[in-house]
C-alpha cells in the first residue's frame, strides 16, 4: 500500500495516509444526521478496519492523535479543512 507522511500536527507523531483508496464504506449506514464521532465509518475504522489492516506490532506503535476532532481515534479520515493544509 503506498503511503506518505505528514507532521502537520506538531505532536511529535507522523501521520501516514495511503495513497490510494483502501474500502469504501458509508459514512454512516443509518440515513440520519451524525457527527464523526458516531458515525459507522468511525466506528468501522477503529475495530474492524483496525485489527485486520495493521498487525499487533503495529497497533502498539500507533498512538492516539491528542487533536479534538479526533479524540479517542487511532484511524480516521482527513476532514476536507485537513487537506487543504497538507
Amino acid at each position: 500500500m503506498g503511503v506518505f507522511c505528514v507532521d502537520k500536527y506538531g505532536y511529535d507523531q507522523l501521520v501516514l495516509i495511503s495513497k490510494k483508496i483502501i474500502e469504501s464504506v458509508p459514512y454512516n449506514k443509518y440515513n440520519e444526521y451524525v457527527y464523526w464521532d458516531t458515525c459507522t465509518l468511525n466506528s468501522w475504522l477503529n475495530t474492524e478496519f483496525y485489527s485486520e489492516a495493521f498487525n499487533s506490532n503495529e497497533q502498539n506503535r500507533i498512538e492516539y492523535i491528542p487533536y479534538e476532532a479526533y479524540r479517542n481515534n487511532n484511524v480516521f479520515m482527513l476532514s476536507a479543512w485537513d487537506i487543504t493544509q497538507l
